[in-house]
């Protein structure tokens, strides 16, 4: 049983599944003659967030664009030439890297290949068609991901609260009373893990119409103090010890951990300064990101 609740289909598969049939049923209308590519296109675009899906989308759109103009451009001039066929990937390969497109190269390339290669009937009416393929695969999608079970921004600032938050303040702890047991490149790892919840979550926000609202603030607000705490415990990292904290952070590490702090034993340095004046700034954001859960709803 449990495997099976481990294992239940996701509403991204039913919305997925939707998408292609939906798309499929509109180049139906539309007299399309490669509905195929009308399905690869939606299952593309259908990612786990509405801005994601517009990424993945533009990706794409980007990717068949570039290769149906250059394969226009070589096949007019010398069709069904293999060596002409060779200068027309570079060039669609040198297109993307001038302007970063790197994630569309390999579908850039195919449509490239597939249009110059292509003999049957008008070169640019085919193209067109291509184009008009994944236009209708992309909007199908990313309508139906903004419009049916939308990700929720608020399930994504509960995450953040039960887990991101909750990990770090761990973290911080194990900074300060054990060091030497913390491998750089694993914490930084799990920094990179969180910034990737926390680019997602904020994008989402940017889009969100909502996004006015005290509840919104509040999870953007949070996200942003998390994103500038990395470079404090960064830093806090480097120096590599078992700190002598000040009266201030010793009252608000106790707050903060419900716990007696315990000062090592051992007379203070010039790296303890530094030490206290980054973890201060630490324990004041996490504090008030649990003053801003305690402050009231509306």
């Amino acid at each position: 049983m449990q495997d099976i609740k481990k294992h239940k289909i996701g509403m991204r598969t039913f919305k997925t599944a939707l998408s292609v049939a939906l798309s499929l049923f509109v180049a139906d209308l539309l007299n399309l003659n490669s509905p195929s590519l009308v399905g690869i296109a939606a299952i593309v675009a259908m990612q786990s967030s509405v801005n994601e899906s517009l990424i993945a989308g533009k990706n794409r759109m980007l990717a068949t664009f570039v290769g149906a103009v250059v394969g226009l451009f070589f096949s007019y001039i010398l069709p069904l030439n293999y060596f002409f066929l060779g200068l027309g990937i570079i060039a669609v390969i040198h297109i993307h890297n001038i302007f970063g497109w790197k994630q569309s190269l390999s579908l850039s390339a195919i449509v490239f290949l597939v249009i110059f290669l292509n003999q049957e009937g008008s070169r640019l009416l085919y193209a067109t068609n291509r184009l008009l393929d994944t236009f209708i695969g992309i909007i199908v999608s990313t309508l139906i991901n903004y419009f049916i079970a939308t990700p929720d921004n608020k399930q994504s600032f509960i995450y953040i609260r039960d887990h991101i938050y909750n990990v770090i303040k761990s973290l911080v702890y194990d900074v300060i009373t054990n060091p030497n047991q913390i491998d750089n490149d694993v914490f930084k790892e799990e920094l990179d893990e969180y910034n990737h919840h926390f680019d997602a979550l904020k994008s989402e926000m940017h889009m969100d119409d909502s996004s006015k609202k005290k509840s919104n603030k509040m999870a953007h607000d949070i996200v942003i103090i998390l994103d500038k705490i990395e470079n404090n415990i960064l830093t806090i990292l480097e120096l590599n010890i078992i700190p002598i904290l000040n009266e201030e952070n010793i009252s608000l590490f106790e707050q903060l951990y419900s716990e007696k702090y315990n000062s090592p034993d051992r007379e203070n340095k010039d790296t303890d300064i530094i030490y206290n004046y980054h973890i201060n700034k630490v324990f004041k954001k996490l504090l008030s990101i649990e003053d801003y859960w305690k402050a009231p709803k509306s």
